[in-house]
C-alpha cells in the first residue's frame, strides 16, 4: 500500500456529513512498508478503531505493530497542541472517523467521562461495537465496507441539544475575544471554559489557536505570501504568528508550509521508513 494514497471517504448521508468530515479505511498488509508521519493538531475529535495490533499511545507518538492476539481495540484523540508522530510497522486493518467539533456528542453520550489527557487509550463503546468492527474489517469489497461504517453511525446518531456551545465555538472561530463572549451571554470566563471543555476536550483559548491555525493552512493554498497570510487570519503582529505557528508544528511557517502537500484534506508530514 502506498502511504500517500490512502482513500479519504466523506460521507455519503447528509446527516453524517454534516457530523463526520470523513474517514480513512486501512487493510492489514504484512508485506507492505513501514508508514511513519506526523499528525498536526486540528480541532476534530479522532475516533480510531484497530484490529489484531499492539498499540504504544504517549503524548509525542503513536506506534501500531501487528499482534493477532489483540482484536478489536479502539482510542480516540480530541485534543494536541504539538505534532504527534505516526508509525505503522506495517499497515494494519484501521479504521479512522473525524468527527467536526461537537459531533461526537451525539453518538457517544457524557464523553466527557473518557477524558483523559487529550487520548483515550481504550475503549468499548456500545455492546454491539466489537461485533460490528469487525464485520466492517472482515468485509473484502471496498464500497460495501463503507456503507457498513455509515449505517453502523447512523445507529448510534442521538441528538443532543448543543445549540449554545455552537453559538459559542462560532464565536470563537470569528476572533470574538473571550472576554466579550462572556459579556454576551453573562457568563463567566471559568463557566464559559466548563461548557466548551465538556464537549470538545479543550480549552477556549486552545480551541481558537488551533482554529486559526487550520485556517493558515487553508489560506496557504491561496497565497504564499507569510505576512499577508498572518494578516488574513488576524495575526497583526509576525512574531505572535510565528510564535504560534511554530508551538502546533515545531518549525517556522515557511519551512512547514513547504514540506506538506496542501492539496490533502489532512495534513500530514511523511517519513522516510
Amino acid at each position: 500500500m502506498n502511504s500517500l494514497n490512502i482513500p479519504f471517504h466523506q460521507p455519503r448521508s447528509k446527516e453524517l456529513s454534516a457530523l463526520i468530515e470523513g474517514f480513512y479505511l486501512i487493510k492489514k498488509d504484512l508485506s507492505g512498508d513501514a508508514i511513519k508521519y506526523f499528525t498536526f493538531p486540528n480541532n476534530y475529535c479522532i475516533l480510531t478503531v484497530s484490529r489484531n495490533c499492539k498499540k504504544r499511545i504517549s503524548k509525542e507518538k503513536i506506534a501500531i505493530k501487528y499482534n493477532s492476539e489483540e482484536g478489536i481495540k479502539a482510542n480516540i484523540t480530541y485534543h494536541y497542541t504539538s505534532p504527534i508522530e505516526i508509525e505503522f510497522s506495517h499497515p494494519v486493518d484501521q479504521l479512522t472517523i473525524y468527527f467536526k467539533p461537537l459531533a461526537i456528542n451525539h453518538f457517544i453520550q457524557n464523553f466527557q467521562a473518557y477524558f483523559n489527557g487529550g487520548f483515550i487509550k481504550e475503549l468499548c463503546l456500545f455492546p454491539d461495537f466489537d461485533t460490528e468492527m469487525q464485520k466492517i474489517f472482515d468485509e473484502e469489497n471496498d464500497q460495501e465496507k463503507v456503507t457498513l461504517v455509515e449505517n453502523y453511525w447512523l445507529s448510534k446518531l442521538e441528538y443532543q441539544d448543543l445549540d449554545l456551545e455552537r453559538k459559542i465555538l462560532t464565536d470563537l472561530e470569528s476572533g470574538i475575544s473571550i472576554r466579550t463572549i462572556c459579556e454576551k451571554y453573562n457568563y463567566s470566563r471559568q463557566h464559559i471554559n466548563t461548557l466548551i471543555y465538556n464537549v470538545t476536550g479543550k480549552s477556549p483559548s486552545d480551541y481558537r489557536k488551533i482554529h486559526r491555525f487550520r485556517q493558515v493552512i487553508d489560506s496557504a493554498k491561496q497565497t504564499g505570501n507569510l505576512t499577508q497570510l498572518g494578516y488574513m487570519n488576524g495575526f497583526y503582529d509576525q512574531s505572535h504568528f510565528i510564535r504560534d505557528f511554530k508551538s502546533l508544528t515545531s518549525a517556522k511557517p515557511g519551512h512547514f508550509l513547504h514540506q506538506v502537500d496542501l492539496t490533502r484534506k489532512n495534513i500530514w508530514r511523511f517519513l522516510p521508513g
